[in-house]
């Protein structure tokens, strides 16, 4: 422990270990594969280097520890003093290092005694930091695979199913982030007549006071590919909880795909970009070939000093997610024919920010240097809103494609779910939580195209949870029980803290143009 700097080992891979065992819930396991390679490999080679320079294997050691916990530790700093400073608050931090790298690496050069105790130090400090983060990793993973048994409400199987002759194919297409066109009109001034219009003129059902039950994707897609409210889940995990293991797997071991493929379904995914929405055990996994940053990538380039020069030349993540969701469109409306019936699961991110399209199918990059997804890469209110509205509009012209293909087998119609997780959020983002950004959140667009076209089981304001009940019971004789129409709230950190919003986002939404006021929102 004194002899070896078991420390420049440990530390390089101290970042990928702590990022993942905050993020486990969003992240694979092989997604840190890649970057801890890499960080092994840039600590050995420096290490070797510095080893031929000082015939030391200790003060090698100890050089390279420092230089990681310094490149590592900028992001941090510098997200915890941006606030506090008027300018350039990443270059005079990186000044600062930079004179506080120069100073070590002189006395570790000059260090001649307590050589062996520092290292030991060092190990010590390295092996407490790695052991906490996979403490903390293993304990949410179990945390979360035990409230697993809490994740359905109700039980149905293949024998309470009557199995018709012609078994149709199934899409569920979920456009993320797809506002109802009223709202989109009143908040956005954005028409999105045309594409109803289009719906409606294929035989589409247009629920045109739909609204989701929950506010975000991973509290949203769990309760619809379940059929179920997430309460029980909820209960059991706590409000205080930022674990949403159970949630994703909710979405991966869904009951709406686990029936269909008990009779005789063929199951098809496509790559989200998200991982925690990707069902890869599906029969059919379709991705396009990528060898750009993941999400998780760029989280362990956003700690470090580069992450100011990489978002200068921003390309990765924009550039990835449009991969993402032109290889989607291209393909979801092309699937070969099977002998089987398929059930088709497409999680599009799009409208959803970032906004990789304008109306004409032009690439457009952020507006505001970034470097993750999700961040805000507008410059303004109204121009958030303008590209929303551009990406919305593109977005249209590629579903039109999609479902023209996908209604030209007229020999075995399709049954056709194209619905939004939640709502867009300008109001919501810009801190408006009264019910004008709560119905914003919620209000989503909701069709279903059925091949008899009998509607009769839909209705205007049918939420997500009911969607599927209405297709087992109308085409696969279950005798499911319509569920209540509820909306929950709740934010991203405490995902199972949920706010019953159902009576104010049903309210009227009045003509409003101005930009949003900032409201606290209560229990």
């Amino acid at each position: 422990m004194k002899k070896f700097p078991i420390h420049t080992i440990l530390l390089a891979l101290f970042p990928v270990l702590f990022l993942y065992s905050i993020n486990i819930a969003e992240t694979s396991v092989t997604e840190t594969t890649r970057p801890a390679l890499v960080l092994l490999a840039f600590s050995g080679l420096l290490w070797l280097i510095l080893f031929l320079l000082t015939k030391n294997i200790i003060k090698a050691g100890l050089i390279v520890s420092v230089i990681l916990l310094l490149t590592f530790l900028f992001g941090p700093v510098r997200d915890i003093i941006t606030p506090l400073m008027w300018s350039h608050p990443q270059r005079y931090l990186f000044a600062a290092e930079s004179i506080f790298l120069v100073l070590s690496i002189f006395l570790i050069f000059k260090m001649k005694r307590n050589l062996e105790n520092t290292n030991f130090l060092f190990n010590i400090i390295a092996i407490v930091l790695v052991g906490t983060s996979i403490i903390s990793a293993a304990s949410t993973y179990l945390t979360g695979q035990k409230a697993g048994n809490y994740t359905k409400a109700e039980t149905i199987s293949a024998a309470d199913l009557v199995i018709p002759d012609n078994l149709p194919d199934i899409y569920y297409i979920i456009t993320d982030g797809y506002g109802r066109s009223d709202v989109l009109s009143k908040l956005y001034s954005y028409d999105n007549s045309n594409f109803i219009d289009y719906l409606k003129s294929k035989g589409f059902f247009v629920a045109d006071k739909s609204l989701s039950n929950y506010s975000q994707t991973t509290t949203s897609l769990p309760s619809s590919l379940n059929m179920t409210y997430i309460d029980e889940v909820a209960k059991q995990m706590g409000k205080s909880s930022a674990n949403v293991i159970p949630l994703v797997n909710m979405i991966k071991s869904n009951q709406v795909s686990k029936l269909l493929k008990d009779i005789g379904y063929t199951t098809v995914a496509f790559s989200t970009g998200y991982w925690d929405t990707e069902l890869k055990d599906c029969d059919i996994f379709l991705s396009s070939d990528q060898t750009k940053l993941t999400d998780f990538e760029s989280l362990v380039l956003d700690m470090t000093p580069a992450s100011k020069i990489l978002s200068k030349i921003y390309t990765y993540h924009y550039d990835s997610r449009r991969e993402t969701i032109t290889f989607a469109l291209n393909n979801l409306g092309k699937l070969p024919k099977t002998n089987k019936p398929k059930f088709v699961f497409a999680h599009i991110p799009a409208p959803h920010e970032p906004y990789v399209f304008d109306e004409y199918g032009n690439e457009i990059e952020p507006s505001v240097p970034i470097l993750i997804p999700g961040k805000a890469d507008f410059r303004s209110f109204e121009e958030k809103n303008r590209r929303y509205c551009n990406f919305a509009e593109w977005l249209n012209s590629r579903l039109i494609l999609v479902l023209d293909n996908i209604l030209k087998d007229s020999s075995n119609q399709p049954i056709i779910i194209l619905q939004a997780d939640h709502g867009s959020n300008s109001y919501l983002m810009q801190g408006d939580s009264s019910y004008i950004g709560l119905i914003e959140k919620h209000a989503i667009l909701n069709a279903y195209y059925f091949p008899d076209r009998d509607y009769t089981n839909l209705y205007d304001s049918i939420s997500p949870v009911n969607s599927f009940r209405v297709i087992f019971n109308q085409y696969f004789g279950a005798e499911l029980e319509m569920l209540a129409d509820k909306n929950q709230f709740s934010r991203f950190d405490t995902p199972y803290d949920l706010i019953d919003v159902t009576k104010r986002v049903t309210k009227p939404l009045p003509e409003i143009k101005n930009e949003p006021t900032v409201h606290k929102l209560e229990q």
